[in-house]
């Protein structure tokens, strides 16, 4: 182990943000703490070797997004939206016990009394359907779903361990994985958002933003999509894709925010 004396540490639960950086150190990820260490207390021997000045890129926060997300069942879990999905079984399963006496609750799957479900749908758990969402014939959830009020899941869709917010719509046909879906958001028929790498050799995903790259560390992720965006039928949002509120995607159209695209 080098010798390394450490000027802070920072729990891994606070939130570093993109664009910030760290003059004059290093960074170091040691057993649930990030620590801040002074260049000139590294040992010049040791294995690691870092950059002078590095940035930290561990996100933007999902509030900033989706306004709905600090209030919602979720809020104080995380403020990182690929944690967030990572974490998406666990949250949802620690909030069924939480959930009203209007929720029908079997096993691991929490359909409210005003929702519906219908005929050929198929729910893996752990999954929440909120107040007056649908779930059409033949759509498939799985790995995690949170469907908030007046949600639309249309026929023959697949979600995969996803967050839709109030009002937002996903169309019949498409497959949405891995994501964050904000309120009133609407992705019309067919549209796909991936949320895995299959092409590259290095699968970890990486977002290009506001002229930095975000790290995310992981292999998961699809797209955090904000608040009244539109995603256009038949368009492809690459894995790791950041919309903005009332972003829009034009129909069959590609959005890949990749820096190896």
């Amino acid at each position: 182990m080098p010798n390394l004396k450490c000027d802070h540490f920072r729990p891994l639960s606070e939130p570093i943000l993109a664009n910030e950086n760290v003059q004059f150190g290093v960074v170091l990820r040691l057993s649930g703490c990030c620590a801040v260490v002074a260049k000139a207390d590294i040992d010049q021997d040791a294995a690691v070797r870092h950059p002078v000045t590095m940035q930290i890129q561990h996100g933007p926060t999902i509030s900033s997004f989706i306004d709905d997300w600090s209030s919602s069942l979720f809020g104080s879990i995380t403020t990182i939206p690929w944690e967030a999905t990572q974490r998406a079984e666990r949250c949802i399963i620690e909030q069924l016990a939480q959930l009203d006496e209007e929720y029908e609750v079997s096993g691991t799957i929490a359909v409210h009394v005003t929702a519906t479900v219908e005929d050929g749908a198929v729910i893996k758990g752990p999954a929440i359907i909120g107040p007056r969402s649908l779930v059409a014939a033949n759509a498939y959830l799985r790995g995690g779903v949170f469907l908030g009020n007046d949600c639309t899941v249309g026929p023959s869709c697949e979600l995969k361990t996803t967050f839709m917010f109030s009002g937002s719509k996903v169309a019949h046909l498409s497959f949405v994985g891995d994501s964050i879906i904000g309120s009133r958001a609407n992705i019309e028929a067919g549209a796909v958002i991936a949320n895995y790498r299959n092409e590259l050799e290095d699968k970890l995903i990486r977002i290009q933003s506001d002229g930095q790259v975000i790290e995310t560390g992981v292999e998961k992720f699809g797209a955090l999509i904000g608040d009244d965006a539109k995603v256009g039928a038949n368009a492809v949002i690459a894995p790791g894709a950041l919309l903005d509120k009332k972003s829009i995607v034009r129909r069959s159209s590609l959005l890949d925010q990749s820096p190896t695209r």
